[in-house]
């Protein structure tokens, strides 16, 4: 049982793109041109639906210095 917590403390291997605009600060927008322009690699798990794998993105955009916890959005002043 010990693998199991194990692997929720880790990170997700794949974001969607709403979390990679929040880690990045950018609107997802601008994740979708991204991806449009073969910056960011994406794979398919639907239809409709992409999965961004987290190393890729840290390695083309470079890691992020203060990566918001899944699920928790900071207020704007």
């Amino acid at each position: 049982m010990e693998s199991g917590a194990k692997q929720m403390s880790e990170p997700r291997k794949f974001l969607t793109k709403a979390e990679v605009a929040e880690i990045y600060g950018v609107h997802p927008a601008t994740v979708h041109a991204w991806i449009t322009q073969g910056r960011l690699r994406v794979h398919r798990v639907g239809p409709r639906m992409i999965r961004l794998d987290r190393q890729h993105v840290y390695d083309v955009l470079g890691r992020p210095s203060d990566e918001p916890k899944p699920g928790k959005r900071g207020r704007r002043a």
